[in-house]
């Protein structure tokens, strides 16, 4: 299995993973800090968009498939917060924001490490 391929395995996986724990009735997540779940939602969505930058979908690692993988993450996230009321969810500003700033931060490193690895022939 080569790397691409791996990658594209992880982000359908993940997709799926991802959309069923957001859309999931009576989650809550606790922590340390006051709403952790901003933090989750900055981290989860960052692993989307790397994975989704690293699948190749969007084109070879460049400034303009980062900004695509921004535009289609935050229109995924949109979509994604939009929906939660129909499983008994409540959709948040807080929580498409905190999306957001994980989709820049993912697309911009996936595109990062696919350069790298693409420079390095790997």
């Amino acid at each position: 299995m080569t790397p691409r391929s791996a990658a594209r395995a992880a982000f359908v996986m993940y997709t799926i993973a991802l959309t069923t724990a957001t859309h999931w009735p009576g989650v809550t997540i606790d922590g340390p800090v006051p709403r952790p779940d901003v933090w989750v939602h900055v981290g989860a969505f960052g692993v989307w968009s790397a994975l989704l930058v690293l699948t190749g979908w969007i084109g070879a690692p460049t400034a303009r498939s980062a900004g695509i993988g921004i535009v289609i993450g935050i229109a995924w996230a949109a979509m994604d917060e939009l929906t939660q009321p129909i499983f008994n969810r409540q959709a948040d500003w807080a929580d498409w924001f905190a999306d957001v700033g994980g989709v820049i931060l993912g697309s911009l490193a996936g595109t990062a490490l696919a350069r790298t690895h693409a420079r390095r022939g790997e």
